[in-house]
């Protein structure tokens, strides 16, 4: 309970936080707008991190089309 608290007030003050950073923004030294994440010093156990996609060969997806949708490898 004290935790959830916590993190509630932490959950307003970082939106204020923000809301003070984002008026006062230089836009063109910092292009990209401020959030409460940037502010906030608890993690958030909810709100997982994503990954960025790996970029790869998805050659092996290609076992799954149908035969007659399925494109020959381009030639290099």
């Amino acid at each position: 309970m004290t935790e959830a608290r916590r993190r509630d007030q932490w959950d307003h003050t970082a939106a204020l936080l923000a809301a003070q950073a984002e008026v006062n923004r230089d836009r063109k030294k910092r292009p990209k707008p401020f959030t409460p994440d940037d502010f906030h010093p608890l993690p958030d156990p909810r709100r997982k991190r994503r990954r960025p996609a790996e970029k790869g060969d998805i050659s092996m997806l290609k076992v799954f089309l149908p035969k007659h949708k399925r494109r020959p490898k381009p030639k290099e």
